[in-house]
């Protein structure tokens, strides 16, 4: 952990809680500084990004996925670069999930029953469709229990995903 709760970034977001540390990103909920809102930020070390996840501007390649905006995906706020100490980070603010990760889902309740796992899978396919149908059709690479939420905001629960790291656009080398 890069114990960054408490700090400042950019006087813009406040770091809240520590949520959790995946492969690529440490995920945290923060406060919008301006409008007292809680946010979700990935954080990304730049030492620890590999070059394939990084576009031709040098921005992290989940942007442009976030920035297609399907319903499946959380709206993006925004992104940029910050120091802490002499470590150097990117960031992705989005807007805050109300729910939890299929695999939390799982940890706390035992296997799905069978109306929710086709619930989501049918979800699942609905999003690939959307992905798939675009004029640069996108692949959903790397998908896991972990970066599928379940959004619990509303009365019919849907999925979300997070972490977009690993999409990628048909054309490209992966």
């Amino acid at each position: 952990m890069w114990d960054l709760k408490g700090i400042e970034i950019n006087n813009l977001y406040k770091v809240d809680h520590f949520i959790e540390k995946t492969n690529y990103c440490e995920i945290y909920t923060a406060t919008d500084i301006t409008s007292s809102k809680v946010i979700n930020l990935s954080i990304y070390k730049n030492s620890e990004i590999a070059d394939d996840d990084l576009d031709q501007e040098g921005n992290l390649k989940e942007i442009q996925f976030l920035e297609i905006g399907i319903d499946a995906f959380p709206k993006l706020i925004t992104f940029g670069n910050f120091s802490n100490n002499s470590d150097e980070f990117r960031y992705i603010a989005t807007e805050h999930i109300a729910g939890e990760s299929v695999s939390d889902r799982i940890k706390r309740n035992g296997p799905l029953d069978d109306y929710d796992t086709i619930k989501i899978t049918l979800q699942l396919c609905e999003v690939g469709e959307k992905l798939h149908n675009r004029s640069k059709p996108v692949l959903i690479n790397g998908l896991s229990l972990d970066n599928i939420m379940i959004d619990m905001s509303e009365d019919d629960e849907k999925i979300r995903f997070r972490n977009l790291i690993n999409m990628r656009l048909l054309n490209e080398n992966f």
